[in-house]
């Protein structure tokens, strides 16, 4: 089973809190009939389609946008001809020239992807610049008070792993992210900023489930030797059993607290 697929069957937390966050600022935002709207970091498209297209007025068009090719091969399923479209994007490139075009959405959506991100002022530059003047964001991405970070912070420190986990540095991990946040928007020209923390509770059916899931969302697998990656899996599994963040049922299922900072603003 490859990790796009891993990631399909064994992912029941991202459309709950998408739902949740989206449905608690929908009043807040100002529609019109025809919206156009992206989703950043899609992935295999499924609450990009069951959740934020349903939530939009009838006329509106929804673009999702991943960096993974297996993700937007996945996505083809959910293309809904003239209303949902799927394009390749990395949000923190330097230059928007392949087929994006400026001030062309009055609405960017992200959920549970921009902790992946190493540079968000350039990400977040790319939003002002692809959102419509009066256009709104809604972003909402993992803290690293989770226990997957924990537990790749714990392996980074051995030897063994080390020179296979460089990109750990992209989850934000600043101090105070709020203050870090609201600043980094203020400078980039957004208004009426509101960021805050949000711990949401997940029931995962098993731990093999569990497991399952992080290893779709592992970054630093595909720079681990094949011969290797069993021992690395059996290691990750290992140390979080061992984190905070995380509760075991007597039934077997895991209940995993996501702790997630959300974001919204508007473009002057």
């Amino acid at each position: 089973m490859d990790l796009v697929e891993n990631f399909v069957n064994n992912n029941n937390v991202t459309g709950k809190d998408t739902l949740e966050i989206l449905e608690a600022h929908r009043k807040s935002f100002r529609w019109s009939k025809e919206e156009r709207v992206l989703d950043i970091g899609c992935g295999p498209g499924d609450a990009t389609a069951n959740v934020i297209l349903p939530s939009l007025p009838e006329g509106s068009v929804l673009v999702g946008c991943d960096i993974s090719d297996g993700m937007l091969e996945t996505c083809k399923r959910h293309v809904v001809n003239g209303r949902l479209t799927f394009k390749k994007l990395d949000i923190q490139q330097k230059w928007l020239n392949n087929g994006w075009e400026n001030e062309s959405f009055t609405k960017i959506f992200s959920f549970y992807c921009l902790h992946w991100v190493t540079d968000h002022r350039q990400a977040m530059q790319n939003v002002y610049t692809l959102l419509k003047p009066e256009g709104e964001i809604l972003l909402a991405f993992l803290t690293p008070q989770n226990p997957i970070y924990n537990a790749f912070e714990i392996l980074k420190q051995s030897p063994k792993w080390n020179g296979f986990m460089k990109d750990i540095e992209w989850f934000c991990t600043t101090a105070d992210t709020t203050s870090f946040y609201t600043d980094l928007l203020k400078s980039i020209g957004f208004e009426d900023i509101q960021c805050y923390l949000k711990t949401t509770k997940h029931r995962i059916p098993s731990w093999t489930a569990y497991i399952e899931l992080v290893k779709s969302i592992n970054p630093f697998l595909r720079h681990i030797p094949a011969e290797m990656k069993s021992e690395m899996i059996g290691e990750l599994d290992e140390v979080l059993k061992q984190q905070d963040y995380l509760g075991f049922e007597e039934d077997g299922g895991i209940i995993v607290d996501c702790n997630l900072f959300v974001v919204t603003a508007k473009k002057n």
